[in-house]
């Protein structure tokens, strides 16, 4: 039987990238893409906005999975939390509802997680406490934040203040409101020390999770196949460095 774990060779990166090098070298949807038998591709992304992307793909996964790869600087953590993420975009793309359901999901868990934790580790435990009751309903959160910024009480550090707002500047089903999510998470993260910004980053990649868990679920391959289909990016990129022409893979 083939080892499924040669898939552990396959080096996730921060941003985008030209060519799988001989570990993998690309960010977490470029293996996606070839993992998924399409022709390895470079994915640009700014705000949630993606560029080149398969139809199959659920663009607020992408958009939220883009922003936590990027913000993970320890390699070997975005391996471990990451990498089980790589066969899990083809066949996720869903309706606008279920899309919609995807980025609430992200956006409360955002609040009640990642930005509660970083406020507690900050000495802020009132606003933590006030932040992991927000529960699902962003409308009402926002309308209680919004009331005390106007009442004049201390407020948690600025920088906490703009998450929030990233947080809850989109309410729809886009890859924007997704990224806007995990932009407020990844600068929860950059508040904290490294234990903490750990626990964060965890945190996130368990929002991703059961946000992957909601709606239309990749179509199940064997680890052979998709092993294969990796190893075989790594092959034509080290036969373009060399000047060698081949054909593109094409997805089955």
């Amino acid at each position: 039987m083939y080892d499924f774990n040669r898939l552990l060779d396959w080096k996730l990166l921060r941003g985008s990238h030209q060519f799988p090098g001989p570990d993998g070298g690309t960010c977490l949807v470029e293996a996606a893409i070839v993992a998924a038998g399409y022709p390895y591709r470079s994915v640009g992304m700014a705000d949630g906005r993606a560029g080149d992307l398969p139809v199959s793909f659920s663009w607020p996964l992408v958009s939220y999975a883009v922003c936590l790869n990027d913000a993970i600087s320890d390699d070997a953590l975005r391996q471990e939390l990451l990498l089980p993420f790589v066969t899990r975009f083809a066949g996720s793309a869903d309706t606008p509802q279920v899309e919609a359901k995807r980025v609430r999901l992200m956006r409360w868990r955002t609040i009640s997680g990642p930005l509660a934790l970083a406020l507690a580790e900050l000495g802020f435990g009132v606003w933590a406490k006030a932040f992991r009751r927000a529960g699902d309903d962003t409308a009402r959160f926002s309308e209680w934040l919004v009331a005390r910024r106007r009442s004049g009480r201390p407020l948690p550090p600025p920088a906490i203040d703009s998450a929030c707002s990233y947080v809850m500047e989109r309410d729809d089903d886009s890859g924007t409101a997704a990224w806007s999510a995990a932009r407020a998470g990844t600068i929860a993260a950059d508040l904290v020390g490294q234990a903490a910004r750990i626990t964060i980053h965890r945190a996130m990649a368990a929002i991703l999770h059961d946000a992957f868990a909601i709606g239309n679920q990749a179509s199940v391959v064997a680890p052979e196949v998709t092993a294969a289909r990796m190893e075989a990016a790594k092959r034509d990129a080290a036969e373009r460095e060399r000047g060698l022409v081949r054909l593109p893979q094409t997805a089955s």
